[in-house]
This record gives C-alpha cells, structure tokens and sequence, in this order.
C-alpha cells in the first residue's frame, strides 16, 4: 500500500512544473497556406464555427506574420523561435537533395527543439501529418510507438494508404496513385483543358493536374485519418503531460474536395480583380504563379477559391473534433491550444493562385493565430493588435509550460498579450527571403503594421501605405513625403541585421 502511494506521489510531482503548477497539455494545430482572413469572424465568405469558438475563448492576434512566406522555413521556426537564416533553414527541404541548395533538416539542431525540450521534461510528444523540416524519426522525440505508450509521429501520407485502398475498393477497385493522394477522379472542365493545352509543353503544375471533385470520402481523406489518430493520442495519454502537433496540408495544393464540400460555395460569388494582373511589383512576380491563373482565367480563379473555402470548412470540423474529444475527456481546461499556418495564399489577387508569389503581400504573410491558454477564463474574444509573429510560438509554449526558454531563441512569449498584460513589446516585424540557388538573392521585409518597406537585393525596393493602399498596388518608396518614414524603416531593418547576425543581408548594409 505504502508503495503505490509513493509511486502515486512521484507521478504527481512529474506532472507538476517548476512552479508547482499542473503542467498543461500542449496541442498545436498547423494548417497549410492558411490566409489571414481566413476565419468566420474576420470574413464572412468563410464558415469556422469551431475556430470562432476557440478565438472567444481566448485570443486572436490580427497580425501575426510569417518569418518567411515558405513551408519549410517557416516550421523551422515554429519548432526552434528562430529566424530561418538563424536556423540555416532558409528554403524548402526537398525530398531529393540538390546540389545548388544549402540544406539540412532540423535532426542537426534538434537540441533547440520545443518538442525535444518538452520531452526531456517529462512530455509524451506526437506529431501527426505534415513535417517537411528533416528526418523526423531521428529525432528522440518522436522515435518510439503508441502501442508502447511511447512519443511517436504519423504521416497519413505513409500510414494510411492500405486502410485507402480498402476503402476505395468498392467505389473504384483499382484507384490510381493520383487518386490515393487526394487528386482528384474528376478534374474541373477549366483545368482538364489547361491541362490537355499543356499536354506537348514541359510546363506542369499541380494546380492543373488536382483541381475538383474527388470521389474520396470524407472519412477516408488522409486528413481526417491524422485527426483519428489525434484523438486517439489525447485519449491514451490522459492523465500525462503531453504536447501533441496537428499538421493539416490543407487548404495547401491539390485543391480537391469530395461532396458535400466540393459544390458547398457558389464559384459566382468568388471575387476576382483581373485588373491586377500588370500591377504586381516586378521584383514579386512569379512566371508559375500567374501562368496558371492566365491559363485557367477568372473561371478557374474562381473555382479554386471555392474549392479552398470548401478546404477551411473542412479543416474547421477537424479541428472541432479533436477539441470535443478534450472536452469529453476533461482536458480542454488544461490545454494551451495554438492555431495557426505557415504561411498565406495570395486569393487570386493578381490573376496568381496559390503561395507562388516572391514578394511579401499580405495576403502571403499575414497568417491567423489564436491562442487559448490553460485555465482560460475568458467569455470574450481578446483582439490583439500587436506586431506579433510566429516566431514567438516556441517560447509562448514553453512560457506556458513553465520551462526556461534557451538563450537561442529569437521570439518572445505571447503569454502577457493573451493575458492582456501590459508589457514592452517590438514596434516591427521582419519577414525574409534567401535564395541560395539565385546567388543568395535576399529579399527583406519591415513593418510598423501602416508601413511596409521592403528591400531587394536586385532592387527596386517599396514602401507601401498600409493605411491608404491596403492592397499595396502603389509603390511610394520615391515620394518625399514617405523620405522620413523610408530612413526610419531602413535603419530598424539594419537595427535587425545586426541583432539577429543576419550575415546574408549584412552583403548590402553595414554591420
């Protein structure tokens, strides 16, 4: 009896932080080129019940930005709260490595990783869906198996595909591999002829290749097979610290939904501004990007948002499920819950579709970010203003769980803003791009939330008027009026440089 006190008791004092505190479970839901707007409560041409309740019951950060506007990157920093060119993890990781890219995965710095530092401390860690940032199965954190009660990760993409192929057996018996990845059975009129147009070119796109109707259902996507094993985590590792990652790809490329989602939004009532087509900044313009929305025109522009729309409704109900299991588990009090993207979509704007985009729109940058603390007692929304980042989700969850966060780690919590404390906090944001395979061509962005300035290392540069041009169509970077505020952004990106040892953009400044 004696015994299993103690072992009682010692448990207890493992779930407790260094204040004395139940340590808090940690779940964080990633989507995938997730606009900014892309929320119910900030535009209405979206559905997010779910994630409209979550932001009352916490905080939302209206804006929040990227480190850079590119998949890997950006998880890089999620993961280590630092620059990418602090993390070297400046471009995406491709599955075969090239030559021109100066790459590496994050098992080479796994020491700075949140859920390393997490399970050193005593946290069951799983990390389901999407990576994209390394070798994930070398790192410690997520070697071992769920059936051994041990931290593990899953990708639907590796895991699933037997369960998909039994699945689908009924409805198509011999499913190509397209199919199997969510591409689509039926692709839209406007995209099957942009296809069959390209069909003697070497150009190819995705977007061409997986956009419409998919005939697989709803139960057997692969997203919806990681919120199965989410749920199934948060209900075998009850009564444990945990810190669990969901990593959604949509509404990334393919743009596929099966019904009811495929027809759910009126592709007339998709705006698109085709007028915009010859203003991009010449520096922002990419070929593929707006190739595509030529090919497919405003038609296809349009059939994409829909279906995008169809993609966030979709991964709204997702992330209800995984919440209504806390609730029904009694863990939703103790949960710092964190939702947010790795970067936006462009939306169409400048007849481009998807990321594709080199510049820094808002629309690329700018990302949504809610944030529900442990014990959280708030019945309203706390709207916040602040320039804020995603930088700062590393320390804000080791903040939370009362671990000390490592000298390396360039962002701040956000622990004090969800609180609505008052506190000192930094007047810009910087967002950077490196292209190493382009003769470490570096492109900078800054911003005091009215301002945006914006540096590239081949020029012209621009400063956009948020307030006035809130679409950044009018470069005033040469108005002199803008000189005073041109100089102050200038030097604070310099101020950055140096903080941050940014040594590829430290080629056209001073140290």
């Amino acid at each position: 009896m004696k015994e299993r006190l103690l072992i009682a008791f010692l448990v207890g004092l493992l779930a407790m932080n260094a204040f004395g505190q139940e340590k808090p479970n940690v779940l964080f839901i990633q989507t995938d080129q997730h606009v900014w707007y892309g929320l119910e409560f900030v535009d209405k041409g979206f559905d997010t019940p779910n994630l409209n309740a979550l932001a009352d019951n916490g905080a939302y950060f209206s804006n929040a930005i990227v480190t850079t506007p590119s998949c890997s990157p950006a998880r890089g920093t999620f993961v280590t709260g630092m620059y990418p060119h602090s993390n070297t993890i400046i471009n995406n990781l491709m599955t075969k490595p090239n030559a021109k890219y100066k790459q590496h995965g994050v098992e080479e710095i796994e020491y700075l990783l949140t859920e390393n530092i997490l399970y050193d401390e005593g946290y069951f860690t799983g990390h389901y869906g999407k990576w994209h940032i390394g070798k994930k199965k070398e790192l410690k954190c997520y070697k071992g198996s769920l059936l051994k009660g041990q931290s593990h990760s899953y990708e639907a993409s590796k895991n699933y595909k037997q369960k998909l192929v039994d699945g689908m057996a009924k409805i198509n018996p011999k499913p190509s591999d397209k199919e199997l990845w969510g591409y689509p059975l039926y692709q839209s009129k406007v995209y099957k002829e942009a296809a069959e147009a390209t069909e003697a070119t070497k150009w190819k796109h995705k977007g061409i290749l997986a956009t419409g109707e998919t005939s697989i259902p709803v139960e057997l996507l692969p997203h919806t097979s990681i919120t199965n094993e989410a749920i199934r985590t948060v209900k075998a590792k009850k009564g444990e610290p945990w810190m669990i990652t969901v990593s959604y790809h949509p509404p990334h490329i393919p743009w596929a939904m099966p019904e009811p989602y495929f027809s759910m939004y009126d592709r007339d009532k998709m705006k698109v501004d085709m007028s915009e087509v010859d203003k991009v900044h010449p520096n922002a313009n990419n070929m593929d990007a707006q190739r595509l929305g030529k090919l497919v025109g405003e038609e296809g522009i349009k059939e994409y948002l829909a279906i995008y729309r169809s993609q966030v409704k979709y991964m709204d109900e997702e992330v209800g499920r995984i919440i209504a299991s806390l609730k029904e588990t009694g863990q939703y009090d103790n949960t710092l819950i964190i939702f947010t993207s790795d970067h936006g979509d462009i939306q169409g704007r400048f007849g481009a579709m998807g990321k594709s985009l080199d510049g820094f729109y808002d629309e690329l940058v700018r990302v949504p970010l809610i944030i529900k603390a442990p014990q959280s007692q708030n019945k309203k929304m706390v709207k916040d203003t602040h320039q804020v980042s995603i930088i700062d989700i590393m320390p804000t969850i080791l903040d939370y769980c009362g671990i000390e966060i490592p000298k390396q780690v360039q962002g701040a919590s956000l622990r004090p803003l969800v609180n609505e404390k008052k506190t000192s906090w930094r007047k810009y944001n910087v967002c950077e791009r490196t292209y190493p395979h382009k003769n470490d061509y570096v492109c900078r962005m800054i911003t005091d939330g009215q301002y945006k300035y914006v540096f590239y290392s081949e020029g012209p540069n621009a400063l956009y008027d948020l307030k006035k041009d809130p679409k950044e169509l009018e470069n005033v970077i040469d108005e002199k009026k803008y000189k005073a505020k041109v100089e102050e952004l200038k030097d604070a990106l310099v101020d950055w440089m140096k903080e941050s040892n940014d040594t590829y953009l430290a080629k056209y400044f001073e140290m």
